[in-house]
Formats: C-alpha cells, sequence, structure tokens
C-alpha cells in the first residue's frame, strides 16, 4: 500500500471510530484511545511529509551538482580550450601538458598484462 492509501485509510477508520464513539465504549474504547490514533495518525503524516521533502531536496541537490558539472565542463571546452589552442606554437610545452592533464583517467579499471592471461607451463 502506498503511503497516500495509508494515510486515507487511517483517517477513514478514524472517521468511522469518531461517529461511533459511544457505541464503542461497551468493547472499551475510550476518547483517550481515539485521541490517540488521531495523534499517530499526525504522525505518520507529518514525518511522511518530511520524507517526502527530503526526497526532494536531495533530487534537487543532485541536478544542480550535475548543472554545475556541465557548466564546468562547458568552461573547459568551449573558453580554456580555445585559449590554450590559440598557444599551439608560441607555447608548445604548455600546449602538450596542458592537454596531458586535461585528458580524463579511468583509474577504477585494472588491466593485466599480457603475461599474466597467458597460463602458466609446467616441466
Amino acid at each position: 500500500m502506498r503511503d497516500t492509501e495509508v494515510i486515507n485509510k487511517a483517517n477513514s477508520i478514524l472517521n468511522t471510530v469518531t461517529e461511533k464513539a459511544d457505541d464503542l465504549t461497551s468493547f472499551g474504547i475510550t476518547q483517550t484511545d481515539i485521541a490517540r490514533l488521531r495523534s499517530c495518525i499526525e504522525n505518520y503524516i507529518s514525518s511522511n511529509i518530511n520524507k517526502s521533502g527530503s526526497h526532494t531536496e536531495s533530487v534537487v541537490i543532485t541536478k544542480t551538482l550535475k548543472e554545475l558539472f556541465q557548466t564546468g565542463m562547458d568552461i573547459l571546452d568551449k573558453e580554456i580550450d580555445r585559449m590554450v589552442d590559440s598557444l599551439q606554437t608560441k607555447e608548445k610545452n604548455f600546449y602538450e601538458s596542458y592537454y596531458a592533464v586535461r585528458s580524463v583517467k579511468n583509474f577504477g579499471l585494472r588491466h593485466r598484462k599480457e603475461t599474466d592471461l597467458q597460463p602458466q607451463k609446467q616441466d
């Protein structure tokens, strides 16, 4: 059941219990019990709103980070790279060093040496 369905069912039960409060006293249900039920439902609703708000906040932060990274990449690609390209002949060492550092290196990928892939010969 979704959170909204739980809230709707709980409120429906609360409304029925409130309407039949006099009839329920013979079953040991008091106004205090009904008030506690109301309080539990309100606590559930407020915690659900808080949870939903934190999820929304997380989505916004993630989206903002993606936008910031994209903006940074745009600045590198459109502005700084062009400036460095203009220095290709005048400052060749700087140009080559810049692009060596600028390239993306994936350190999470492991490569085996070709000798490691060949099975060992046994005598």
